[in-house]
């Protein structure tokens, strides 16, 4: 196997281990059945109308959430290296999605087939406790981001975001993350400069 896609089932198998001890059994079915595959900047890995069948879990690069309001672009969450991706919503109902799923950058990327996962569960027992923990974990995300969606005010909202995902104020390109707070690019840029001085 080549090297990055070694790197990037050992980064996988790190990051599930952090949630709950990741079995022999579950190691060596995620060696096989992930995928690993580069997407350029602005790819759609998911669409309108589109199911979800897949498990993204970023090796390297940047990936957003949004849905169109005429010809505006919301952003409803943005994920980085090390994190877990998919319409959860999607793989619960089997509903086609109302979201797009985009790359902000360059990404290399695994993927993992729903059906696989099903099959994981049934082999091995102890992956679903693993599942039940990545998935407090990102319920517990949601949450926050529902919470900032309703702070009363720009600054709040920046403030928030600021202490509860850093690293993507750090890293997301303005406009996004002006999106993802329901503010003007301009004033997510005053806030910025403010909290910096």
């Amino acid at each position: 196997m080549p090297e990055a896609y070694q790197n990037a089932i050992s980064a996988l198998l790190e990051t599930l281990n952090q949630f709950h001890p990741i079995s022999k059994t579950a190691s060596d079915f995620l060696r096989k059945h992930c995928r690993f595959q580069h997407f350029s900047r602005g790819h759609h890995l998911l669409q309108p109308g589109e199911i979800c069948k897949t498990y993204y879990f970023i090796y390297e690069g940047m990936i957003r959430c949004y849905f169109k309001d005429g010809d505006r672009e919301i952003t409803t969450w943005v994920s980085s290296a090390g994190e877990m991706v998919t319409s959860i919503h999607g793989m619960n109902t089997k509903a086609p999605s109302i979201d797009f799923i985009q790359t902000l950058s360059r990404c290399s990327l695994l993927l993992l087939d729903a059906a696989d996962v099903d099959v994981l569960y049934k082999i091995d027992p102890t992956y679903n406790l693993t599942a039940r923990k990545l998935l407090e974990h990102y319920y517990s995300d949601a949450e926050i981001r529902s919470l900032i969606a309703r702070m009363p005010s720009a600054e709040m909202k920046y403030k928030l975001l600021s202490q509860k995902f850093p690293h993507l104020v750090n890293s997301v390109p303005q406009k996004y993350i002006a999106s993802y707070l329901g503010i003007r690019q301009e004033t997510l840029s005053r806030l910025i400069t403010s909290n910096e001085n």
